[in-house]
């Protein structure tokens, strides 16, 4: 059996622009591949400003939210990177 099969939340396909916070003078902008209850997976132009994979970062939704309120800024460690992009694991 895959790896993908043996996940424990479904994954949720979508097209989203993000940013991606690695501290208060640098985001990296990105676009959200798929999405579960736990985490999600970006793909990024370059990811040669990419911290490694154990650190913290903050991510937040590029576009303003209903009522035109501030999108919710998520805590997410870096679990996985590879050609197609990062792997994020949502932080509780």
């Amino acid at each position: 059996m895959s790896k993908e099969n043996n996940r424990k939340s479904f994954r949720m396909v979508l097209s989203v622009e993000v940013e991606l916070i690695l501290s208060e003078h640098q985001v990296i902008q990105a676009k959200v591949k798929d999405m579960s209850d736990g985490g999600i997976f970006l793909t990024i132009d370059d990811d040669s400003a990419l911290p490694p994979t154990g650190t913290e970062v903050k991510l937040c939704l590029k576009d303003k939210v209903g009522n035109e309120e501030q999108p919710p800024i998520i805590r997410a460690i870096i679990v996985r990177r590879n050609t197609m992009g990062v792997g994020l694991k949502f932080i509780d």
